[in-house]
């Protein structure tokens, strides 16, 4: 409560007042003349209480009401907060089934929304419409930032999010406002991650198998099918000269197989890599084995070398690669004595690219996805208002029960 002219408070003064009147009106009472006092010795004693108990009610009014005439000249008034306005939004990421999500997390939308945000989606433009299970790449990071400069209204948003660790990439943003989170559940995700021939007669298939809280994969080896096999998890078809493996819970999702198509893999060196040639030829030949075709590695001098159609040329010479389209330059990973330890890594994510990232649901903490808030935002706005009526009412009812209380005194 803010008051406009404290001066006033001086006024308080004025509370000797009603204290003298509380000393100096006890008038001696007058005397009687009866002839006996055996009838009125309890009713002395009740009247006695009762006028003791108006007394004291009576100084604390009387001292109320000029108490508050004392405030009502100073013109207090209140400060109010209240919501600032604003045009709110809940970005829903494009990859949660609403419809598979709790009781508890739709009654929470459901208040934001009458509170007055808007759903929107959480992809480039913020369209309004929302499609629940849309699986696509998402870059959170980025797209919050995005989100932020498009509605500078809004205080805070609020984002519906698996929190899956591979939708943060790059550095983490600063916004202007805060980033609440409402957790949605992920289903878990299985898929074929590798398949490969190890011989005539038998097939690696790798299963990927990726929840909350870990991914892990699971490793088969199954034989060559002539037609159609069911072997829980996966299901084969043979189809001539390819081979498709799905997963029997997802029979629309297969993984073809060429049993005849053949691609050359060609490491190109020169004198200054002789002696890392053969590790690299021996990782390259193991890393061959698991590829959806068959693998034929090559290793050529680079003065010997010609352009030809090999699928993927790995280059080992100190001079500068020449331009092809999938060519990986090993010299990054070299040293004068010894192959950099993430090498073999490297050349794995090069020649057998991995789907584990778009299918990788693993969950990060809401404080590891938060970004930074450069600035507090102005949650609340204040409007003042005055309590000059609505003193005066009270005043003028503690004015009309003294009154009564002094006139049944009398």
């Amino acid at each position: 409560m803010n008051l406009l002219y404290p001066i006033y408070l001086w006024s308080l003064l004025l509370l000797f007042i009603p204290i003298a009147i509380h000393l100096f009106s006890k008038n001696n009472p007058a005397r009687i003349k009866i002839g006996s006092i055996k009838l009125l010795e309890r009713v002395e004693t009740r009247n006695f209480r009762r006028i003791k108990f108006h007394d004291g009610v009576l100084f604390a009014l009387r001292a109320l009401i000029f108490a508050l005439l004392s405030v009502l000249m100073a013109s207090p008034e209140i400060a109010c907060k209240y919501k600032a306005s604003e045009n709110g939004w809940i970005l829903i990421e494009p990859s949660i089934r609403l419809d598979e999500q709790p009781k508890e997390f739709h009654q929470r939308l459901d208040s934001l929304q009458k509170a007055g945000y808007e759903m929107r989606v959480l992809a480039t433009a913020f369209p309004k419409t929302v499609e629940s299970g849309v699986n696509t790449k998402l870059d959170l990071w980025s797209l919050l930032a995005e989100a932020d400069k498009a509605n500078a209204d809004t205080l805070a948003f609020f984002v519906v999010s698996s929190l899956q660790e591979n939708s943060l990439r790059g550095k983490r943003p600063t916004l202007s406002r805060d980033v609440r989170w409402i957790d949605a559940n992920a289903e878990e995700t299985t898929w074929i991650e590798r398949i490969a021939q190890l011989s005539d007669d038998s097939l690696f298939i790798a299963i990927g198998i990726s929840s909350a809280s870990e991914t892990r994969f699971e490793h088969l080896i199954a034989p060559m099918p002539n037609k159609t096999t069911v072997a829980p998890p996966i299901e084969l078809t043979r189809q001539g000269d390819s081979l498709s493996v799905n997963l029997v819970s997802k029979l629309n999702e297969k993984r073809w197989l060429s049993l005849t198509k053949k691609e050359t893999w060609c490491i190109v060196y020169d004198e200054h890599f002789t002696t890392m040639l053969p590790y690299v030829e021996r990782a390259v030949k193991a890393i061959a084995q698991f590829s959806l075709t068959k693998i034929s590695v090559e290793v050529k001098k680079q003065t010997e070398w010609q352009r030809e159609a090999e699928s993927q040329i790995i280059w080992l010479c100190k001079s500068e690669p020449p331009e092809y389209p999938k060519l990986l330059d090993a010299r990054a990973f070299t040293g004068e004595s010894f192959f950099d330890e993430q090498f073999i890594h490297a050349l794995s994510e090069s020649l057998l690219p991995e789907s584990v990232s778009e299918n990788d649901v693993r969950k990060v903490s809401s404080q590891m996805a938060t970004p930074i808030t450069h600035r507090a935002p102005k949650t609340f706005e204040e409007t003042k208002h005055s309590l000059v009526f609505p003193i005066w009412i009270f005043v003028t009812l503690l004015v009309g029960l003294e009154r009564w209380i002094a006139f049944s005194k009398e």
